[in-house]
């Protein structure tokens, strides 16, 4: 009888030692540090860390600019000088020769432009010769517009209006001995620069 009864109390002392045990080991699994030495516990295929690793933010790189920026041409600087302009009467012309043919003018420009010719009577052979009695001040009597190139001359012809060439054929009755004409130019480039220039002509009867 003492001998069964002290069987089971045995097994039950090994039952409680190694419930025990258990227990302790399991504390110390909990307790035990983790591989980065913080507090973790064992999982069973490895230590568990309770805190997540915080994860590297990407860094913006600065990129440096070229060696001396980039590269930028300056605008051309801006055309503000008039176009150079000749121009000549060739001999030979008289009063009676231009009304059949018109003035003719020689022209040329230093560079391309757009020439106006106007050819002008002074107001006192105006109201003599009858091409406008009440002229207060020189009357234009022809007007020709030309295309030039650059440093080519061009002879120019100008026509003259019915009214002036009636004036001019009186001449002779009016005791006009010669025609005063007035010749004024004007040569524009494409930069809208202006050369203005006047001549005066004395052209025989």
């Amino acid at each position: 009888m003492d001998t069964s009864r002290r069987g089971k109390d045995a097994r039950r002392t090994v039952r409680v030692f190694g419930v025990g045990l258990i227990v302790v080991l399991a504390a110390g699994a909990v307790a035990a540090p983790g591989p980065d030495g913080g507090r973790g516990g064992y999982d069973g295929d490895g230590y568990t860390d309770p805190k997540p690793r915080p994860t590297a933010e990407p860094t913006a790189t600065a990129t440096a600019p070229a060696p001396g920026g980039p590269i930028t041409t300056p605008p051309p600087p801006r055309d503000t000088t008039a176009p150079g302009v000749k121009t000549r009467a060739p001999r030979g012309q008289t009063a009676r020769s231009i009304l059949k043919r018109g003035l003719v003018i020689s022209v040329s420009c230093t560079e391309d432009c757009r020439h106006v010719t106007q050819v002008f009577v002074s107001r006192k052979q105006s109201r003599a010769l009858r091409i406008n009695r009440r002229a207060r001040r020189s009357v234009l009597v022809g007007r020709r517009t030309t295309l030039l190139k650059a440093n080519v001359a061009r002879n120019v012809r100008v026509r003259f209006s019915n009214k002036a060439k009636r004036g001019i054929r009186r001449m002779r009755r009016a005791k006009v001995r010669k025609l005063q004409l007035t010749v004024a130019t004007s040569a524009r480039d494409a930069s809208n620069n202006v050369k203005r220039s006047t001549a005066r002509l004395s052209l025989k009867r």
